[in-house]
């Protein structure tokens, strides 16, 4: 048998966002967790909620809706845009 190690995909950028992670899994998503990657897409989540659902959400908790280009983008760089528009609205 070959034995090969696992590689996981990096978290680094996630783990430094972990409480924004950890909020928009819960709120936005609502699943009670998720593994999220630094690879991970909002796509990836795709069933989970409708992408109209994911937007009204967005749009409620952070100020900000989204677009096409959001569900293809690492979720970590999501979510600076998010915290951005959130700190923007007040």
């Amino acid at each position: 048998m070959d034995e090969r190690e696992i590689e996981f995909a990096p978290t680094e950028q996630v783990e430094r966002r972990q409480a924004l992670v950890d909020e928009f899994v819960s709120e936005v998503l609502r699943l009670p967790w998720a593994f999220v990657s630094d690879y991970t897409q909002l796509q990836d989540f795709e069933g989970v909620r409708t992408e109209l659902e994911l937007a009204e959400a967005c749009y409620e908790r952070y100020g900000m809706g989204l677009e096409a280009r959001h569900f293809e983008m690492p979720l970590y760089l999501l979510l600076d845009e998010l915290e951005a528009a959130r700190r923007k609205k007040g």
